[in-house]
Order: structure tokens, then C-alpha cells, then sequence
């Protein structure tokens, strides 16, 4: 890689735009830096929270109000990780200092007049339309820039380790995408009495989120992915309704019972894990099987490794 070379960074940052194309900018400048020993500056506007971020991980930040008056120095590597088209001037500019245009992710025009563009391998970059572009385009799951700690990440393919799945549009959502994205998946069918691979858990052989009052709910207590036979399981109704915003239960009781066993009910799984409970009145219930796991002790102190399943019951109108 050329010695004179300087590389820079076009990009904004706020609570507003997100931070999420400052992410990706620092960990291509620090890659560059760190593996070809190479100098990168950002030019840069926005926060100062995204300021902050640029100028910890030890790079010089030029801020600008207008990026299109941005005067280039001959061989420049400009990176553009903007959402804004520029004018012709900056890159009329660009080209008489012979600069290197890359542009990340981009969906305006500035991506037609740039001589390398980078994007994930989507369908919708091909819809963008590249009439005029005269320049490279690459389109793969190796053109995303990610962070170190998202980088060295390794997929885990075990029976015990629950995948877990991040969804997100953005650092700062505007649209809220993400919720939107949430909400059409919660549609989609589950597996639901499908065990999830815990040292202890419920396994349901009811959908616990569609119980009409008066069903009977039924489930098998599992310990290293066996049955549990003859184990004490609790039972309570959520007599009081949660205060999200205070963070407590109301005082207002739901039902009053008629003594204390009501309140905290018990019964016992079969010979092969099982327990049947008919659901008496709508609202939450919980289920706790105390220290079924295998587990008893944590840091060298004793440990209650339990089972616990919640399920919630409607009335039918």
C-alpha cells in the first residue's frame, strides 16, 4: 500500500442519524491503521458523543458544517459513509487531486460518481440502479465492515447453547423498524413445545400463551434433558397486577384466598416428569420447580437451580 496515501472518513453521528456509521468507519480506519500502517482522519459531523467516540480511539477529526466544501489533498482515499448527496463540485474536486473514492452502503447518486462501492450481498443494491457507474462495484457478505468484537464472533452449534438472534435498523431507529420487525415475527410459528436445551426446564405440551380459562395445562419437568418423576412443583395465580412505571405490585388483590395453601399451591410431577393443571381463572400463573437442576452449588455457595414456566389464561367472550 502507498506510503503518502491519506485516508479519509466522511461521516455523521447523533442521537438522531445513529452512530452506527461512525461504528463501521472507526473499524475500517483502525484495521488500516493497526495492519497497513496507515494514517486516517475523519471528516466529520455531528455529536459530540460521536465526537468522542472517534477522537478515544485516537484519530484527528477535521468538523465541517458543509462537506462539499472540502478541499482534497492529491492522493487522498476518501470513504464516504454518507446519507446526503454531495454537489458536482466535490467531486469535480476530488478527481482533479486524482483522489480515490469509496463509498460504503450507499443509496444516493454519490455512489454512481465513486470509483469503488461497497455493499452487503441484498437484492435491493441491484434495484438501485447503476446506469453511468463507471466504477467497481462489490457486492458480498465480506464487504460489511464490522467491529472486532462482532468480527471474531464464531456461530456455536450446540444442543445446550440457545441461539440468540439480534435485530436491529439502525443505532437510533426513528422509524421504529426494529419494533415493526419484532411485532411480524412474533406471528410466525414457534417451537414451542420444543425443549430448549437447559441444565432444567419446562417442556409445554400446551401453548402457554393461547389458554382459554378453564383449559388444562400440561407439562413435562426435565433435569439434563430427563424426566423428573415425583418432584414438588409450586403454583401461583399473580394475585397483583405489576406497575411497570413504579416498578412494584398494586395493592389491589384480584382474589382473596382462603387461606395460604391457596396461595402458594402445590403439586407433584408423575412417574415420567409430568404435571396437569386446570386453569380456574384468567390472568398469569406461575410454575417453580425448586432445585431441579443439577446443580447445587455456584462460587461455593448453595444454589437453587429451578425450573419456572409462566403461562397466561383469557376468558372467552
Amino acid at each position: 500500500m502507498d506510503k503518502h496515501r491519506q485516508f479519509l472518513f466522511f461521516c455523521e453521528g447523533s442521537p438522531e442519524r445513529g452512530f452506527g456509521h461512525v461504528g463501521r468507519c472507526l473499524a475500517l480506519a483502525d484495521a488500516i491503521r493497526s495492519e497497513h500502517n496507515q494514517i486516517s482522519r475523519f471528516v466529520f459531523r455531528g455529536s459530540d458523543t460521536a465526537l468522542s467516540k472517534i477522537t478515544e480511539a485516537g484519530f484527528e477529526v477535521s468538523l465541517v458544517e458543509n462537506f462539499n466544501e472540502w478541499q482534497f489533498t492529491d492522493g487522498d482515499v476518501v470513504i464516504l459513509d454518507l446519507l446526503i448527496p454531495l454537489k458536482d463540485s466535490f467531486f469535480n474536486r476530488a478527481a482533479q487531486s486524482d483522489v480515490l473514492l469509496c463509498t460504503l452502503d450507499d443509496p444516493t447518486p454519490n455512489r454512481l460518481k465513486c470509483d469503488l462501492a461497497f455493499y452487503p450481498p441484498v437484492p435491493q443494491v441491484k434495484k438501485l440502479g447503476w446506469k453511468d457507474f463507471k466504477g467497481e462495484l462489490f457486492w458480498d457478505w465480506r464487504f460489511i465492515p464490522l467491529r472486532k468484537e462482532f468480527a471474531k464472533c464464531q456461530p456455536k452449534h450446540s444442543k445446550e447453547c440457545t441461539p440468540k438472534l439480534l435485530i436491529t435498523m439502525g443505532g437510533s431507529d426513528p422509524d421504529g423498524l426494529t419494533l415493526k420487525v419484532l411485532q411480524a415475527l412474533k406471528s410466525l410459528p414457534g417451537n414451542w413445545s420444543a425443549p430448549a436445551g437447559l441444565k432444567t426446564e419446562w417442556v409445554p405440551l400446551v401453548k402457554p400463551y393461547a389458554m382459554w380459562t378453564g383449559m388444562t395445562f400440561k407439562a413435562q419437568l426435565l433435569s439434563n434433558g430427563k424426566p423428573v418423576a415425583n418432584h414438588d412443583v409450586e403454583v401461583e395465580y399473580m394475585n397483583h397486577e405489576p406497575d411497570m412505571k413504579k416498578n412494584a405490585f398494586k395493592k389491589e388483590a384480584k382474589s382473596e384466598a382462603p387461606q395460604d395453601a391457596f396461595v402458594t399451591m402445590g403439586i407433584k410431577t408423575d412417574a415420567h416428569g409430568y404435571i396437569e393443571f386446570a386453569v380456574p381463572k384468567a390472568g398469569w400463573w406461575g410454575f417453580c420447580a425448586l432445585s431441579s437442576g443439577p446443580d447445587t452449588e455456584f462460587k461455593a455457595k448453595e444454589l437453587s437451580q429451578d425450573a419456572v414456566i409462566w403461562l397466561k389464561a383469557v376468558d372467552m367472550k
